[in-house]
């Protein structure tokens, strides 16, 4: 399959960093509204992605536009269409094809592309694309779902974009196997001068397929996504450079202990059963990125779940874990942290290279226990490139709803050379980014495989 014309890895934050130069989305009149819905649930479902455009006559001209009508025909045309909606959509090659609304006064030929999409003008980069398109053309079984209905409704009005399996692959690479929950879905996407937004359904199965008693979060439209709010602190130096907190380590973690090659490894090497694998996919969890200041490291990695204070299966896979690293050469060092409380003492497992650096750190983790007095679960803490300590965040305890946030600071992240370099400028140069999940309206534990989404690129 070709490689689709998006480059960075993360499928979330490129299907929308491709419209950042569009500005706010306005309400357009349809007729026959019925009638172009349904030409659009015909043509996205004849595509592997569809992204839908606004119109801004005080733009220059897009390049596919030029490319495809000719830079004469491309420049009158749109000054002609100020504030329609157009699209862009993805053929499974790879290649794409420019959807136009049909101009009014114009009637639609008399080819059978024509007469099944008598609202849209279709232009291909070939004929032979035009063919192959026409022969997937076809439409799908049942009438679509409340949440695909959204996703029509916001392909119509709006600024959006839709995507499939076929989309998802080649556009996530090496994070495809972390991106199964994301394999289908709809966002709906606002710029401003300020910030990106964006919000919509991402599914791992087919929108179609969706109970019809799932619905979009009330109070949400097919237009303008609302802003988040950011954390506060009294010191924003305070804030890690990463934050994802995550009702179950499921959708974080999934798709690495489930492939293959480190599923068997795990279970043999280090004694992390199906049963215990399970568990650790269903706890709540907290993974951060801290900046160092002085040593070797650029950051921090933390890792906490919320397991049962020192579970005895988790023990005992800890200490699998410590005989391996022991014949790989690594020493164990037993510490003793004392509690904030000043009483209680808690013991850590440090893990040190004497061999490379002797006395420096490379990781290690502890327990902490639970704190009734202020609401604290027990934790299980791991951490990469520094010491384990007892410090609890102060922002909302892990696990506190059944959503999934995610925060970062992108600018931060640059800085300590930790942000690829293949990542938009837009990106790369933005204060914050907040993605959060949350239920549908009507979700039950039946229906985990739809879920919404909201997110927020705040940029200088």
């Amino acid at each position: 399959m070709a490689t689709f014309p998006i480059t960075a890895p993360a499928l979330l934050l490129l299907l929308m960093l491709s419209t950042a130069w569009l500005t706010h989305v306005a309400r357009r009149e349809l007729s026959p509204r019925d009638s172009l819905t349904q030409q659009l649930d015909l043509l996205s479902a004849s595509l592997v992605m569809l992204q839908s455009f606004q119109v801004d006559s005080g733009q220059s001209v897009p390049e596919i536009w030029s490319e495809r009508l000719g830079p004469e025909q491309a420049s009158r045309r749109w000054r002609a269409s100020r504030e329609q909606i157009w699209w862009k959509g993805w053929v499974s090659s790879g290649s794409s094809v420019l959807v136009l609304p049909r101009q009014q006064g114009s009637t639609a030929g008399n080819s059978p592309l024509d007469r099944l999409l008598p609202g849209f003008d279709l232009v291909f980069s070939d004929p032979a694309e035009r063919s192959s398109f026409m022969e997937s053309l076809r439409p799908q079984p049942g009438d679509p779902s409340p949440l695909e209905r959204f996703c029509l409704r916001a392909l119509e009005v709006s600024t959006a974009v839709r995507w499939t399996p076929e989309a998802l692959l080649p556009m996530a690479g090496p994070l495809a196997s972390m991106l199964n929950s994301a394999s289908h879905g709809c966002l709906v996407l606002n710029v401003d001068a300020k910030d990106l937004r964006w919000s919509g359904v991402f599914a791992s199965r087919p929108l179609r397929d969706a109970p019809r008693r799932l619905k979009p979060p009330r109070g949400t439209t097919p237009l303008a996504p609302g802003r988040l709010r950011a954390p506060m602190a009294s010191d924003p130096s305070l804030l890690p450079m990463l934050q994802l907190d995550s009702s179950t380590a499921e959708p974080v973690l999934s798709g690495i202990l489930n492939r293959p090659l480190i599923r068997d490894g795990l279970e043999k090497d280090y004694g992390l059963t199906l049963a215990m694998r399970r568990q650790l996919l269903e706890v709540p969890m907290r993974l951060s990125v801290e900046p160092q200041a002085k040593g070797p490291f650029q950051a921090r990695v933390q890792i906490d779940l919320q397991l049962p204070y020192r579970d005895p299966d988790v023990r005992r896979a800890l200490e699998l874990t410590a005989t391996r690293l022991e014949k790989q050469g690594f020493r164990r060092r037993r510490v003793d942290l004392v509690h904030p409380d000043g009483q209680t003492v808690i013991r850590a497992t440090l893990w040190l290279d004497d061999d490379e650096d002797p006395g420096r750190v490379l990781g290690g983790w502890t327990w902490l226990p639970r704190d009734a007095s202020h609401g604290h679960p027990a934790l299980l803490r791991m951490v990469l490139a520094g010491a384990p300590t007892l410090k609890r965040s102060a922002t909302a305890e892990l696990g506190s709803d059944s959503s999934m946030n995610l925060m970062l600071s992108p600018r931060d992240l640059v800085t300590h050379g930790l942000l690829p370099v293949s990542w938009p400028t837009v990106v790369r140069s933005a204060e914050r980014l907040m993605l959060r999940t949350m239920p549908l309206r009507g979700q039950t534990a039946r229906d985990d495989s739809w879920r919404w989404v909201r997110g927020q690129l705040d940029v200088p």
